[in-house]
C-alpha cells in the first residue's frame, strides 16, 4: 500500500511539475544557455609595460601638479604674512622714532609740564655751620650743610 501511495504521489508531483513548466514557459520564456569556451588572449609583454609606464606617468603628472598647487598656496600665505609683518615693523619703527625724538620730548617737557633748561637755573650753595645747620653726606662723601633757621 505504501508503494502504491508513493506512486500516486510521484505521478501527482510529475503532473504538477509539468503544469507549472507549461505556465512559466508561457509567462517567462525559457532561453537555452549556450556554453561558449573562453578564449584566453595573451597580451604581449611590451604592450603591458607600455601601458604600465603611461599609467605611472599620468599618475606622477597629476600628483606633482597637486603638490605644486599646494606649495603655491603655502607660498602665497607666507608672502601675505611677510607683507603684514613688514608693515607692522614699519609702523613700530615710526612710533619708536617719535618716542625717541629729543626735540619732541623737549617740547612736551617745556610746553606741557612747564620745565626749563638747566642752563637757566642758577646754583646757590649755602655755607652755614652751627646749631641751625643740617649736615648730610652724598655718595661721594662730600659734606653738605644747610641752615634751618629763618
Amino acid at each position: 500500500m505504501t508503494n502504491q501511495h508513493d506512486n500516486k504521489t510521484t505521478l501527482k508531483n510529475k503532473k504538477t511539475a509539468g503544469f507549472v513548466r507549461r505556465l512559466t514557459g508561457a509567462w517567462f520564456p525559457i532561453e537555452k544557455e549556450t556554453r561558449t569556451e573562453k578564449v584566453h588572449v595573451r597580451m604581449p609583454l611590451p604592450l603591458v609595460m607600455c601601458l604600465l609606464t603611461i599609467g605611472l606617468s599620468l599618475l606622477m603628472i597629476v600628483g606633482s601638479s597637486a603638490l605644486l598647487s599646494n606649495t603655491y598656496r603655502e607660498a602665497m600665505a607666507l608672502q601675505s604674512e611677510l607683507d603684514f609683518l613688514t608693515a607692522e615693523q614699519k609702523d613700530l619703527n615710526l612710533d619708536l622714532n617719535d618716542r625717541i625724538d629729543l626735540l619732541a620730548i623737549r617740547n612736551i617737557a617745556v610746553n606741557e609740564y612747564g620745565m626749563i633748561n638747566e642752563e637757566y637755573v642758577s646754583a646757590r650753595y649755602l655755607n652755614v655751620r652751627g646749631a641751625n645747620g643740617l649736615e648730610s653726606y652724598r655718595a661721594e662723601d662730600e659734606h653738605v650743610t644747610a641752615n634751618t633757621a629763618r
